[in-house]
């Protein structure tokens, strides 16, 4: 059995976690508040986070990309969520709610369920972010245009206006282009566009790509495959998977029969996935045909997936408490749980005065080696008397992945309690002036 650790995970580290791992029966538990996935026979490299349609309350949730180990992140009541965005950069799951009733909108949360955070009041029907810049890109369903944003929904501003129907949402940021489904039952307007992340040109640069009509059905998602320069969305109401160049030429229907709705790519496995709303998330070879097909996730007759994320796996780390403590060092480090699928060629430990030290936001990062397993990290340059944070960090292929934040403090005198060292010294220095004092007298008399 592999244990893939993802986030709050140091509990493994304690006896309870040497107890659970130590146990010869299959763990079939899992536990939210670390958010552990026990996956068997391989290491998974792909993640999928996904929304259900389970009645009332609508279900987030995510699975390994063979469809075991699959896990209720969080249950979201008077909702129909049609787009899903797993942040992985910051930690953040991202969920577009089209009901008119609720109005929803536009939230995030923790991967855990936790800290959830409403952002957007009306029906949004797409979400993406922007992980490098730190932008974050939703649309608005009732009002038809696209915005751009602060990660925290902050400062939005409309970069693209007045489609018949803004749906599901797709990012090129090395190409600064955006793709985005109008799913409008117009043929002649219905389809994929796309758009410049940055809001230049002409209604920010939105062009038609491949028109036909998706029957004003929401429920339909949109991906962009960088490596090869395609582009996959879904029809639900002609139960069709159309695919096309980036510019829109080579038009075809990659799949047909079943009533897709959201579609995700995972380049790094040569994977597309698609969503059956009857019960199914079934996966292809990304440069095949769809005679590759293969269901990879079934809930039930009564859950309908409607979403698909897919994320690739990052190591699993946890961070080491940190001990030796002076004035100016500490004795840190972390263990590489889990390599994600991909070989491990960094790892180390990062700190900074506040909380959460990354590799792009710290005082200092050490390099200490490559590979799973446990490492020590000595830091050196701190200030006496000052609260450091510091996380363990380690780099994969796919990204890096963070143990939890853990906080100290340095002493004042480098000695960690008792009398300081430069009490000792004064001590020292008078008893030396002292004795002197009366060495030098006695010798005086003698003369």
């Amino acid at each position: 059995m592999r244990i893939f650790q993802m986030d709050c995970c140091s509990r493994m580290s304690t006896g309870w976690g040497r107890r659970l791992l130590g146990t010869k029966s299959v763990i079939v538990q899992v536990v939210l508040a670390c958010l552990l996935v026990a996956t068997t026979g391989h290491a998974a490299t792909t993640q999928l986070w996904f929304a259900e349609v389970a009645g009332s309350p609508d279900q987030i949730a995510y699975t390994d990309s063979d469809g075991t180990a699959a896990v209720t992140a969080k249950s979201v009541a008077n909702s129909t969520i049609v787009d899903i965005y797993y942040d992985r950069t910051n930690k953040k799951v991202y969920w577009a709610d089209q009901d008119a009733t609720s109005a929803t909108g536009l939230s995030y949360m923790d991967p855990d369920g936790s800290n959830t955070v409403k952002i957007f009041s009306s029906p949004a029907c797409g979400v993406a972010v922007d992980e490098t810049n730190s932008s974050l890109y939703f649309s608005d369903c009732s009002a038809g245009n696209i915005y751009k944003a602060n990660l925290d929904g902050s400062s939005a501003t409309a970069i693209v206006t007045g489609m018949t129907g803004a749906g599901a949402l797709s990012l090129d940021v090395g190409n600064g282009k955006g793709y985005v489904i109008d799913y409008a039952a117009s043929g002649a307007v219905g389809g994929a566009y796309s758009f410049n992340l940055d809001g230049s040109g002409t209604n920010g640069g939105l062009t038609s790509l491949y028109t036909t009509s998706l029957g004003n059905e929401p429920y339909n998602g949109i991906a962009v495959d960088t490596t090869n320069g395609k582009i996959f969305f879904t029809a639900r109401a002609s139960s069709t998977i159309y695919k096309c160049d980036i510019d829109g030429s080579n038009q075809q229907s990659f799949d047909t029969g079943s009533s897709f709705t959201g579609v995700t790519v995972a380049a790094w496995d040569n994977k597309l996935y698609a969503v059956y709303l009857n019960q199914y998330i079934v996966s292809y070879d990304l440069t095949g045909t769809n005679a590759s097909k293969s269901a990879v996730y079934s809930h039930g007759s009564s859950v309908n997936p409607t979403a698909v994320f897919a994320v690739p796996y990052t190591p699993s780390v946890t961070s080491t408490a940190a001990s030796s403590i002076t004035s100016s060092t500490a004795t840190v480090g972390g263990n590489v749980n889990s390599d994600g699928g991909f070989s491990v060629t960094a790892r180390g430990v990062c700190w900074n005065t506040s909380t959460n030290p990354t590799l792009s936001s710290n005082i200092g990062c050490t390099s200490d080696g490559t590979g799973t397993g446990s490492f020590t990290s000595s830091i050196t340059g701190l200030s006496p008397s000052t609260t450091y944070y510091v996380a363990a960090y380690a780099t994969n292929s796919q990204g890096t992945g963070y143990g939890s934040s853990k906080s100290f403090t340095t002493s004042s005198d480098g000695g960690g309690g008792g009398s300081s060292v430069d009490d000792k010294g004064w001590f020292v220095l008078v008893f030396l002036l002292f004795g002197t004092g009366i060495w030098y007298r006695s010798r005086k008399r003698r003369q």
